[in-house]
């Protein structure tokens, strides 16, 4: 039992109380709720009946703001009649250290413990479906979370500002992460969100700078704008093929990512989506993609590679505006149209791959500022006429066909050849005999016995592409 100092009676409304606990008779009249009646303090237990004035009651709800700014309660016990907590009930408990949610609660209200510093770990039962809005926004202490297996939805901001907390299993009942859910949860490494799970609220990842890896699970549909925003040690993550739409901002700041693959589901990348990922080097873009927006890698300045698939994006928005950094560029052979100034001031290309047997139409100035000589360009077999005479293409002078042969070129067994594509010279690592092979299969080159790094000349082999092996190692050279 607790007892409580009573600041002023006539401040608060309530039926009666028993034993320091303040309650209200609930519209059935057999049961009552723990309301506000006092600044609770020290340990309390409320029971799961009461009896006034000869009645006995049920306690079935803790009222909204029924213990908030109680900063001396240090823990509480609810008991297995209560099915709601409510909205504020325990807000700014700031001393709460522990408290015991039973298996007969289905509700936790928005901010129901929110600022409760001292809290250190909850687990919310079975028997919870949902845990309302900020529910325990700020709880800086907190360093563990168990969540039952029928919450469905976790509110906005509900775990805002959780400093403290490390990791985090969502189990299979959730379907929506709210907006803010685990914003600025500063120390969280890891978080797994199972296949029931559809949508990533706004700012639901946001600033949680110790999130390493993340992966997305099939059912998602779409990420919210700034979800994962300023996740500055996130080294990769995995988008589904279920995802349809990137919102603005969703990755912005995120300087420790590496690579990213957009998926052939996605349709839309919001505007500044990648802004400041420094660390991109390689980013492919799926065939479904329409719309990219303004900026989406604005300050991406060392992507590298970029495979880009998109059938018919009509809106670029200098999306790769600028980008020196790129120096080989690979379109899909789905790719129709490529929207105005997709590629324009990207001076530092010197391959493109266009696998489209058709030539796709240019938008005005796509590859606007490039110096057309210091670029080969690849076609398809026997299709090289066709770019000649395709308006935007027959402005490359180095075309060259990629006529493919029966050579297995395996991704995990291929030579570090460097450069790629090279004009003169290249440099390899092999033990065993190299062999050089022409588009008809032809062995064109030689080198018995080699010893560790070394260096060929091919600047007698006409442009085109060919295929070393060395053991059973392969890789496919391009010659400028």
């Amino acid at each position: 039992m607790v007892f409580a100092t009573l600041l002023s009676a006539n401040v608060f409304a309530y039926d009666f109380v028993v034993n320091g606990i303040y309650y209200n008779i609930n519209s059935d009249g057999t049961t009552v709720s723990v309301t506000s009646g006092s600044v609770y303090s020290g340990n309390v237990t409320i029971p799961s009946t009461v009896t006034y004035n000869g009645t006995t009651y049920g306690v079935t709800t803790i009222e909204g703001r029924a213990f908030d700014f109680c900063t001396s309660l240090t823990s509480v016990t609810i008991p297995n009649s209560v099915t709601s907590i409510g909205n504020f009930a325990f807000y700014e408990c700031t001393s709460l250290t522990s408290i015991t949610i039973p298996n007969s609660v289905t509700s936790i209200g928005n901010s129901a413990f929110s600022y409760c510093r001292s809290l250190t770990s909850i687990t919310i039962p079975n028997s919870v479906t949902s845990i309302g809005g900020w529910a325990f926004y700020g709880c800086t202490g907190l360093t563990s979370v168990t969540i039952g297996n029928s919450v469905t939805t976790i509110g906005e901001w509900a775990f805002h500002g959780c400093t403290s907390l490390t990791s985090i299993t969502i189990p299979n009942s959730v379907t929506s992460i709210g907006a803010g859910a685990f914003e600025d949860c500063t120390s969280l490494t890891s978080i797994t969100i199972p296949n029931s799970v559809t949508s990533i609220g706004n700012y639901a990842f946001w600033g949680c700078t110790s999130l390493t890896s993340i992966t997305i699970p099939n059912s998602v549909t779409s990420i919210g704008n700034y979800a994962f925003s300023d996740c500055t040690n996130l080294t990769s993550i995995t988008i589904p093929n279920s995802v349809t739409s990137i919102g603005n901002y969703a990755f912005e700041d995120c300087t420790s990512l590496t690579s990213i693959t957009i998926p052939n589901s996605v349709t839309t990348i919001g505007e500044s989506a990648f802004h400041y990922c420094i660390s991109l080097t390689s980013v492919t873009i799926g065939n479904s993609v329409t719309s990219i927006g303004e900026g989406a890698f604005a300050d991406c300045n060392n992507i590298a590679i970029l495979n880009y698939n998109a059938k018919n994006c009509t809106t670029v928005n200098g999306a790769f505006l600028n980008k020196t950094s790129i120096t080989t560029l690979t379109i899909g052979d789905s790719v129709e149209y490529i929207g105005n100034t997709a590629f324009y001031k990207c001076s530092g290309l010197n391959t493109i791959d266009c696998k489209a047997e058709n030539p796709p139409v240019l938008g005005t100035t796509v590859f606007g500022s490039i110096n057309k000589d210091n670029v080969t360009l690849i076609v398809p077999c026997e299709k090289s006429s066709l770019y000649q005479n395709a308006t935007g293409w027959s402005l490359f002078n180095n075309i060259i066909e990629n006529c493919e042969v029966s050579i297995n070129v395996v991704e995990e067994n291929q030579i570090l050849v460097y450069p790629n594509p090279a004009k003169d010279n290249i440099t390899l690592e092999a033990d065993e005999d190299i062999f050089i092979f022409n588009n008809l299969g032809q062995i064109v080159k030689q080198i018995n016995n080699p010893k560790g790094e070394t260096t060929i000349s091919i600047s007698d082999l006409p442009r085109g592409i060919y295929y070393l092996k060395t053991g059973n190692k392969t890789q496919k050279l391009i010659k400028e």
